[in-house]
């Protein structure tokens, strides 16, 4: 339910995601309509405490090292304690890391997973 919730807010915000959804804890969003590589993305994700995966899409013109798109999956956030009404906060976070990358949405992460739920030591260290 949570990546159901995530990849339907990502859409909402103008994120392409693969196959239009997902059934299964995680999805592919094609960032070839953001300019960007699923590289780049990554990193401006790792930047703001977000951690994903670049990743090939289907007919992606990339290589693999640098690939056209991310797969995002829910299964931490989830275990965590995040449900489905945190999830237009998340997707939030994640179209402004890849499309309006600031060094304070590192902070406003933080907060928020520190007020949402208990965050573990070795996560802090991240």
């Amino acid at each position: 339910k949570n990546a159901q919730e995530l990849a339907q807010c990502l859409a909402q915000l103008g994120l392409k995601i693969v196959t239009g959804g997902t059934d299964s804890h995680m999805f592919l969003v094609d960032l070839t309509n953001l300019n960007i590589t699923g590289k780049e993305a990554q990193q401006r994700l790792e930047q703001a405490a977000i951690y994903v995966n670049k990743n090939a899409i289907p007919f992606d013109k990339n290589p693999p090292a640098v690939a056209s798109g991310i797969r995002v999956g829910t299964p931490m956030i989830t275990s965590l304690g995040l449900r489905e009404q945190h999830m237009r906060e998340v997707a939030t976070f994640i179209y402004e890391a890849i499309c309006r990358p600031s060094s304070s949405l590192r902070t406003k992460v933080v907060e928020f997973c520190e007020s949402s739920f208990s965050v573990p030591e070795w996560l802090r260290e991240l």
